[in-house]
């Protein structure tokens, strides 16, 4: 789902982390930016008194933030597409009677 976020929010990395987490790594989150919520799920299994296993789950909610929404993010420069001939698309010679339309 937070590749869709990405998309629809149009950032530029695939990083995401909470603030706590951004923070840790000296980074500072840009003001007025929105976080993005996810939901964790685990299983947690413990033994009882009578030594039966018993399982139970819970989700937790996080917030996170993309890393282009850091302070010091620079997009990365990426060089423009250069059309190039490829083996695989040329019709070979002799087949050229047979050449599609």
């Amino acid at each position: 789902m937070l590749n869709l976020d990405a998309w629809v929010k149009k950032h530029h990395s695939p990083k995401y982390a909470t603030m706590i987490q951004w923070n840790k790594l000296g980074e500072r989150i840009k003001s007025g930016e929105k976080a993005s919520p996810i939901i964790k799920y685990n299983v947690v299994e413990k033994e009882d008194d009578e030594g039966k296993i018993k399982k139970s789950a819970w989700l937790k909610q996080y917030f996170v933030f993309n890393e282009s929404q850091l302070v010091s993010f620079m997009p990365k420069e990426r060089p423009e597409p250069r059309p190039e001939k490829s083996k695989q698309c040329s019709w070979p010679r002799s087949h050229s009677r047979h050449r599609p339309p």
